[in-house]
């Protein structure tokens, strides 16, 4: 029996949020295989990558302040994330 808190591993999520140096995305099971691309406000992509597991790690310091987009692409599945870096 657990006494912690029910953990939904279908959700999306980024911690921290603001961040600096690194940001964490959680992703669902069935987004596995996808792709992760992060974009500028100006629509510039900055980051991209094959998502091989739920928990994903940006290093995010070598990006300008600013509001990004993380986009999580699977099959014909998307969503999409809201990044702040300070």
């Amino acid at each position: 029996i657990s006494s912690g808190p029910a953990i939904n591993i279908n959700t999306f999520r980024v911690f921290p949020n603001p961040a600096k140096h690194t940001t964490r995305v959680s992703i669902p099971e069935n987004f596995v295989g996808g792709i992760l691309q992060v974009f500028d406000a100006e629509g510039k992509e900055q980051i991209t990558r094959k998502i091989r597991q739920t928990e994903q790690t940006l290093q995010t310091g070598q990006l300008p302040t600013g509001v990004y987009i993380i986009r999580i692409q699977k099959d014909q599945k998307t969503h999409t994330l809201k990044m702040i870096l300070k």
